[in-house]
């Protein structure tokens, strides 16, 4: 199999991934009162919004037995198995009954759903990452990276898109379930694409080695904490941005401004649709600028721009200026993103590479960036001030910048340490 079809197969799943992971998001307005019915809508979207940020909380066990999957079975073992783990809970959303219809159940088995769709998304974005960034040349690692993104928001412009239509005015009440049960034949479809990859020639050279330590987890603990510290700040800040400008501007178009449902989603597909042609530009911009220099741009540019962005809303709300902060701020917060798929897994050896990367992204993802939309909700409604989502923006590229430099020193520090090890052995076949 060709690298062009090995990385579009990867690819492929990727994307049905994040079709599966987004469709609840982009449906939480809707969902809530059908699964989390309340007396307060606020609580009740609350509620369904908490149920979305429950998946994040099993990406890092996620991350960690995928990681282990794809390091010591292969890249491809793992691709295989987190395709099949998103599809089932994904079909089953779409299968539920009301709350109305069986009380109490309905919303515990969405987020039962919702757990078992983090912990195989845990895996997904580090395994997928480091298939493809062992694949291509360094040259072009942060534009692969950055296509595999481009590739997953496919996936949620495909949701959005069936959702769009699933809602619109003529379809049934029921019409939200259609793109869940959908997911079911692209699961398959998916399947048997990925069973087609060639593993990695990097995985193929350690796999004959006998590990040092039986789990990656135990090693990168001991010997590469720091360099985990920051993978897990990166991993935090990757996509706030998005969340911001397509879930919650999506809240705030269906609660404040009373905008039907089908055009709000048709709004999000027009801002994934941005994202996914921004994403490609940027991941080339970090191949000639550099991935450091070129996220830390990213950050800054967020921090520095999203106050007034958010003040501008406040003073002027209305649908052209909400449309004008999700494109500024898409322009903005793009390049963090593009550009960390490629950087994420040079900070790992081979054998512990799916797991540093998969553990970076989902707990990163859990601490921050999956509770964004949750977060900003409840900030706004604790402090009266719908200008407290900057704030959490501004800190959370702070992170972002702290850590990609720290990780530029560290891998300045890993190649001086690669090239001893490469002369200290020149020079043992020398002797010998």
């Amino acid at each position: 199999m060709s690298i062009i079809k090995n990385v579009s197969a990867a690819m492929a799943g990727t994307a049905l991934e994040f079709y599966d992971i987004t469709l609840f998001g982009f449906f939480s307005s809707l969902l809530a009162p059908v699964f989390f019915p309340s007396l307060n809508p606020t609580l009740s979207l609350m509620a369904s919004l908490g149920a979305f940020a429950a998946g994040f909380i099993m990406r890092p066990i996620g991350g960690a037995f995928f990681g282990y999957v794809g390091d010591r079975y292969g890249r491809k073992q793992a691709l295989l198995t987190s395709i099949l783990l998103i599809t089932l809970p994904t079909v089953i959303i779409g299968l539920t009954p009301s709350y109305a219809r069986i009380g109490i159940f309905a919303p515990f088995i969405i987020i039962l759903c919702r757990l078992i769709q983090g912990f195989s998304v845990g895996g997904e974005y580090g395994s997928a990452s480091v298939f493809i960034a062992e694949q291509v040349s360094q040259a072009r690692i942060g534009l692969a990276g950055s296509i595999l993104c481009a590739t997953a928001f496919l996936g949620a412009v495909l949701g959005s898109g069936l959702g769009a239509l699933c809602t619109a005015s003529f379809m049934p009440d029921w019409g939200w379930r259609i793109p869940f049960l959908i997911a079911g034949g692209f699961g398959l479809a998916a399947y048997y694409y990925r069973r087609q990859l060639q593993e990695t020639s990097s995985f193929s050279q350690i796999k004959i080695i006998p590990p040092q330590s039986r789990f990656p987890l135990v090693s990168l603990f001991r010997e590469k904490k720091l360099t985990l510290l920051c993978t897990i700040a990166i991993g935090s800040n990757i996509q706030i941005p998005f969340y911001i400008v397509s879930i919650y501007m999506q809240i705030l178009l269906t609660t404040k401004l009373m905008i039907p449902a089908s055009l709000t989603l048709l709004i999000n597909t027009g801002v994934i649709g941005l994202w996914m042609v921004l994403l490609p530009f940027s991941g080339f911009l970090s191949d000639r600028l550099g991935a450091v220099k070129f996220m830390s741009y990213s950050a800054l540019g967020v921090m520095i721009t999203i106050y007034p962005l958010f003040s501008l809303l406040e003073y002027h709300f209305s649908l052209g200026t909400v449309i004008f902060v999700q494109i500024f701020i898409s322009l903005v917060g793009v390049g963090f993103m593009g550009a960390a798929p490629g950087l994420m897994p040079q900070l790992f050896p081979s054998r512990e590479r799916v797991t540093g990367t998969a553990i970076g992204f989902s707990v990163g993802q859990a601490l921050f960036s999956g509770i964004t939309p949750l977060a900003a909700t409840a900030l706004v409604s604790w402090t009266g001030d719908p200008k407290a989502p900057a704030i959490y923006l501004m800190l959370t590229s702070t992170i972002g910048l702290l850590a990609v430099n720290g990780a530029s020193v560290l891998l300045k520090s890993k190649k001086h340490i690669e090239r001893v090890d490469m002369n200290l052995n020149s020079l043992q076949r020398v002797a010998t």
